[in-house]
């Protein structure tokens, strides 16, 4: 950083017993931005695990700040242990459920398949159940949409019902629309009892 600046001086106060610092500094080429503003989803609260990871850590954490005088440092130091663990779990979580999802789609596609190879009562159960498991899966993805856009109202002072249609018609859509074009096939097929 040392290395970017061009030119300090303080700068006189007229109307305050602090004076301004000016710092100036090169020009810097690529504005690479960070990871943005961050938030605790509070549906890992929910979590058992998650509870678990928090409460076996926190003495650890504890025991690392036992050299800090204090409490806000402490504070501090526990909230940013918290807040990164939190985020690598939520990757974690995110990236698991969306193996899963992948899987159950690859399975509802296979299942559709041999139904309508063979459309008997054990076909048609096996893929009703892998499509009522991406449902469950497609309403919780919903539920969260509908969670965030109550947020950014809240937060934003939108109004609620127009930010979350948009959200709706652009999002919500797609999950809908995957299915319903297997429900179309579906439907197209004669069903036999063998």
């Amino acid at each position: 950083m040392h290395d970017l600046v061009t030119n300090v001086d303080i700068l006189p106060s007229i109307k305050s017993d602090h004076s301004a610092i000016l710092l100036e500094l090169e020009e810097i080429k690529e504005n690479n931005r960070g990871p943005g503003y961050w938030k605790l989803n509070t549906a890992l609260l929910a979590n058992e695990e998650y509870k678990k990871m928090i409460n076996d850590k926190l003495p650890i954490w504890l025991e690392e700040a036992k050299d800090l005088k204090d409490r806000r440092s402490i504070w501090d130091w526990i909230k940013f242990n918290i807040r990164t663990d939190s985020i690598i779990f939520s990757k974690r979580l995110s990236q698991i459920r969306q193996q899963r999802e992948r899987e159950l789609t690859n399975k509802y596609q296979e299942s559709l398949a041999a139904f309508q190879d063979n459309p008997c009562d054990n076909t048609r159960i096996t893929m009703e159940r892998y499509k009522s498991e991406l449902e469950l899966m497609y309403d919780k993805k919903v539920e969260g949409l509908i969670i965030r856009a109550r947020a950014r109202w809240h937060e934003h002072g939108e109004k609620n019902s127009k930010y979350f249609l948009n959200l709706e018609n652009r999002n919500v859509t797609i999950l809908r629309n995957t299915l319903e074009n297997y429900t179309l096939v579906e439907l197209s097929l004669p069903i036999h009892s063998r």
